[in-house]
């Protein structure tokens, strides 16, 4: 099996129409699964607290968790993928 990337995008409360709209106006990468959890079950239990949180898995566990969006998210999560790609490898 090849390793990689999934790309899950969880949308919280929103109605199905809404998120279809939004996402046909700016098309995630290809490959992206987005998923609603319309009453934040799902996404309370995993630990979000903030919009947007960020969950990095690897081996089918969580190892890492970005609450927010500010300086350096984007570096750290180019490197929490990176260790997660060299771990699966």
């Amino acid at each position: 099996a090849r390793r990689g990337i999934k790309l899950v995008v969880v949308d919280v409360g929103e109605p199905k129409e809404r998120v279809d709209a939004w996402f046909a106006a700016h098309p995630p990468p290809a490959g992206t699964r987005v998923v609603l959890d319309g009453n934040a079950e799902a996404s309370h239990r995993w630990g979000q607290r903030r919009y947007p949180t960020t969950f990095v898995l690897g081996g089918g566990t969580i190892r890492h968790i970005n609450r927010g969006f500010g300086p350096g998210y984007a570096r750290r999560l180019d490197d929490w993928v990176a260790a997660e790609l060299a771990r699966a490898r």
